[in-house]
């Protein structure tokens, strides 16, 4: 539930995608999201390394490894749910595999 000094404050958006707590990916978006990192892309990675690349415009990248049974699901979801965000409309969804 979003209060009213968080939606003040911009972070409504975020709360209400984090809600969706069963997504590995949203997971972890949301917390880079509240540390001041706003990604650039996020990457699908498919094989013994599974997993999701995070980019940001600095130049910096953070792998979160993925267990191969959850990440097509997860991902799908997630690519589903930040479409639906207009705050994250920037954020490039590469299924590269």
């Amino acid at each position: 539930m979003t209060t009213s000094a968080q939606a003040n404050n911009g972070w409504g958006w975020i709360d209400d995608l984090d809600e969706h707590g069963f997504n590995f990916i949203i997971d972890e978006l949301c917390w880079h999201l509240r540390e001041g990192r706003f990604p650039v892309s996020l990457t699908k990675r498919s094989g013994p390394d599974a997993g999701v690349e995070f980019s940001f415009g600095e130049g910096r990248r953070d792998f979160m490894p993925v267990m191969p049974n959850f990440l097509s699901s997860h991902w799908d979801e997630a690519v589903e749910l930040i479409r639906a965000v207009p705050e994250l409309e920037p954020v490039l969804m590469c299924g590269n595999e």
